[in-house]
């Protein structure tokens, strides 16, 4: 294992990183320009102020370059590790919970981009769809805009496209939190009976790892997009502070973009636990929400 490191270690050290390059670009291009700046100042005295601009512009970006570079790529490989490292313990805990014939529940590649499609056709329509159709109104109607109805038109167009400007960070938000919670959601269904819903959020130093272990459950139901259930559940959250655990009387909303055969599994074992059946409607190519108090 340590002599595959090492080698490893040499190969990379045998081929720069782009990050490095950059920076031996960067540590080059300052004497450079510093060179270039006093030759112009003694041909060319006086330098224009354009030029002038453009010469403390360029080095003091490649000043910033130089600096930050390093730090950007620093973080980048850290993220890329932990997430590789975190991808593997998750793996782990699957194959762990299988070989105890525990059913394990993850989202269906197909079916996720399937549930995202709702929210990335919202965002695309509510903010730059909105701003086109505002920008155009008023560009058509520039040459007849002081007349009284075009006036009026014009108003409602500006309203149309601040409607657009402002919805632009709500539904980003719907966009990603739809994306993150469809991504990292687990459901693990024992064989000796129960349920348990796991996530996390965030990364490195700031991930988040949450679970609901299902007490008692008092109603389930499923619509198009999501599978809502409402009872008492044990909530354990972690992160590099600790643990911490409570009891929990909540809804849970889980997007359904699970495989259609796994979804029936946990149908199944949901109406075990609430012993009646559930008010089900057809998922379409739709799939579901994140979770709400």
């Amino acid at each position: 294992m340590k002599g595959e490191q090492r080698r490893s270690a040499a190969e990379v050290g045998g081929r720069p990183s782009k990050s490095r390059i950059l920076t031996r670009v960067c540590s080059w291009l300052i004497p450079l320009q510093l060179i270039g700046l006093l030759i112009c100042i003694v041909v060319f005295e006086p330098l224009s102020e354009i030029v002038s601009s453009c010469f403390i512009f360029s080095i003091t970006l490649t000043v910033l370059m130089r600096i930050l570079i390093p730090f950007i790529a620093c973080f980048g490989t850290k993220y890329r590790e932990d997430g590789a490292l975190n991808s593997k313990r998750l793996a782990q805990e699957r194959d762990r919970a299988e070989d105890f014939g525990t059913v394990v529940l993850e989202s269906d590649p197909a079916r996720r981009r399937q549930y995202l499609k709702f929210p990335r056709r919202l965002f695309l329509l509510g903010c730059p769809g909105l701003l086109a159709l505002a920008f155009l109104g008023l560009y058509l109607t520039k040459p007849q805009m002081h007349d009284g109805n075009i006036q009026l038109l014009r108003q409602m167009l500006l309203a149309v496209g601040a409607m657009g400007m402002l919805s632009f960070l709500p539904l980003l938000i719907y966009w990603a939190n739809c994306a993150g919670t469809s991504l990292v959601q687990r459901i693990y269904l024992p064989s000796q009976g129960g349920l348990r819903y796991t996530g996390y959020s965030g990364s490195m130093e700031q991930r988040e790892e949450f679970s609901f272990t299902l007490m008692t459950l008092a109603s389930f139901s499923v619509s198009k997009r999501s599978l809502r259930m409402r009872g008492w559940f044990y909530k354990e959250t972690r992160d590099i502070h600790g643990s911490r655990a409570k009891e929990v009387y909540k809804s849970l909303w889980i997007p359904r973009t699970f495989s259609e055969d796994r979804e029936q599994e946990l149908i199944k074992a949901l109406e075990a636990m609430g012993d009646r059946p559930a008010a089900i409607a057809s998922s379409g190519r739709h799939s579901g929400d994140s979770d709400s108090e």
